[in-house]
C-alpha cells in the first residue's frame, strides 16, 4: 500500500527531472555566500562555461605484435574523405606479410566519416584504423597561424612521438597524398641512428634560389640552418619516436612551439630541433604534383642535380 502511494518516477517530465539539480544550484550558492563572508576563501568570478568531448581516450599501443607498420595522420573532419582515397591506395599495394596499423591524430571527426574509414579495413585482417584526439597535448599552446587555410593542430606533427609515447617508430604523412608501392617498405627503412627520416623539399630549394627572394637569409639568420639546402619536406616523415623522446620533452616541444613561430610552421620547427640529425630518403617517397605553376617555377629553378633527380 506505500509503495502504491510513492510517484512512479519514469512519469518525471524533464522539468521534474531538473527539480534537484535546480535545488542543488540554490543551495550551493546559499554555500558560496556564507563561504565569502567568512572570508575563509578568495572566489573569482567568471562566465558560463561548457565543457565538450570530456570522455577519457585510452591510451594506444602498437596494434600487431609482429611486422607493425605504424601509419600516422592528422587532420580534422573535412579531410577524412581526402584521406579516404590514400587509405584506398595503401590498401591496393600492400602485402599479406606485413601489418598496417593506421592512427589518425584528429580533432572533430565525426562518427560518420569515422565509419566510413573503418569500413575500408573491415574485412582486412592484416590492417587496423584507429582515432585519437591530441586536444590535450595541444591546450594552452600559443601557436602562431596567421593562414585560415591552416588551424593549430598541425603541431601535432611535433608532438606525435610524445603522443604515441607507447610507439617506438612511426610513419607520420599528409592526408593528401597517394601512394603507389607498399608502404611498410618505407616504414622498415633504417635510419642510421638519426631522429627522423624525410625527403628533401626541391620546392623549398626553388625558395632559396630567388623565387622568393629572402628565403636563403631567413633558412641561415632565423633557422640558423648548417645547409639551408638540406631542408626537407615534412608531408612524409618517419619518425625514432624513441630518439625524438630521449632529445625533446613533452614540455620542451611545447613551449618551443608556443615561443617560436616560423614561417612554414611545423614544417619549419621539425627541420630546426632535427637539423644535422635527418635521414635524407629516396626522392621518389614524397613527390610534389605540379598543382600550380609556382611548384613548377620552384623545381625549375632548383640545383640541377635536384632538379634531375626530381
Amino acid at each position: 500500500e506505500e509503495v502504491e502511494k510513492r510517484i512512479d518516477s519514469t512519469h518525471y517530465s524533464q522539468q521534474k527531472f531538473r527539480t534537484p539539480g535546480t535545488l542543488t544550484e540554490r543551495l550551493w550558492g546559499i554555500y558560496l555566500t556564507y563561504l565569502q563572508e567568512q572570508r575563509e576563501y578568495k572566489i573569482c568570478h567568471k562566465q558560463l562555461v561548457f565543457f565538450r568531448n570530456v570522455e577519457k581516450q585510452k591510451e594506444l599501443y602498437p596494434a600487431f605484435e609482429k611486422n607493425n607498420n605504424v601509419i600516422v595522420s592528422n587532420f580534422n573532419n573535412a579531410y577524412a574523405p581526402v584521406f579516404s582515397t590514400f587509405l584506398a591506395s595503401v590498401i591496393a599495394h600492400s602485402t599479406c606479410c606485413n601489418n598496417y596499423d593506421v592512427i589518425i591524430l584528429g580533432t572533430g571527426i565525426d562518427q560518420q566519416n569515422r565509419a566510413g574509414l573503418q569500413s575500408m579495413v573491415t574485412k582486412l585482417s592484416n590492417f587496423s584504423i584507429r582515432f585519437f584526439d591530441p586536444k590535450e597535448y595541444l591546450f594552452n599552446l600559443n601557436a602562431s597561424v596567421d593562414n585560415s587555410v591552416y588551424t593549430a593542430d598541425m603541431y601535432t606533427r611535433v608532438l606525435s612521438p610524445h603522443v604515441l609515447k607507447n610507439f617506438s617508430k612511426i610513419l607520420m604523412v599528409d592526408a593528401d597524398m597517394v601512394c603507389k608501392d607498399d608502404i611498410a617498405n618505407l616504414f622498415q627503412t633504417d635510419l642510421e641512428g638519426n631522429w627522423v627520416g624525410a625527403v628533401k623539399d626541391t620546392v623549398y630549394m626553388g625558395y632559396l634560389n630567388g623565387v622568393v627572394p629572402d628565403t636563403l637569409e631567413y633558412a641561415k639568420k632565423t633557422l640558423k640552418l648548417s645547409d639551408p639546402f638540406c631542408y626537407c619536406n615534412t608531408g612524409v616523415l618517419l619518425y625514432d619516436c624513441a630518439k625524438w623522446r630521449e632529445q625533446f620533452s613533452l614540455e620542451y616541444l611545447q613551449n618551443y612551439i608556443s615561443t617560436h613561430h616560423y614561417r612554414i610552421y611545423e614544417q619549419d620547427t621539425i627541420n630546426v630541433l632535427a637539423n644535422g640529425n635527418i635521414k635524407f630518403l629516396d626522392q621518389r617517397w614524397n613527390v610534389y604534383t605540379y598543382t600550380n605553376e609556382s611548384i613548377e617555377r620552384c623545381v625549375r629553378e632548383a640545383p640541377l642535380i635536384e632538379k634531375e633527380r626530381y
